[in-house]
């Protein structure tokens, strides 16, 4: 992964100079505001799912000074399994097991 980047700017993002980033054309694109500036970053995705994913990731294959105990590993999994029932049948994602955590 590439750090040492240029910042995102609105004539950047709308002339899609980072194809990669660009699945489709977005909606609020019509809209006469400053994409970057005025669009803030989504916590769910940015957070939640990969911020939260890489910690996971450290704490399960990571260096042994940062890694849990297999037994730790086990309790957080039945634990997470164990709240699956408390979740509404519209969630799609529902907890799993940290042996899949590659899923």
């Amino acid at each position: 992964m590439e750090t040492n980047c240029q910042p995102r700017t609105n004539e950047s993002f709308r002339v899609k100079r980072n194809s990669e980033h660009h699945k489709e054309t977005s909606a609020l694109e019509r809209l006469r505001i400053d994409m970057i500036a005025s669009v803030l970053i989504d916590y769910m995705h940015a957070i939640c799912l990969e911020a939260m994913k890489k910690l996971l990731w450290a704490w399960i294959k990571g260096p042994m000074k940062v890694r849990l105990r297999s037994n730790l590993v086990a309790e957080i999994s039945r634990r997470l399994l164990q709240l699956k029932v408390c979740f509404p049948e519209e969630f799609s994602r529902k907890p799993r097991v940290l042996d899949e955590l590659s899923r």
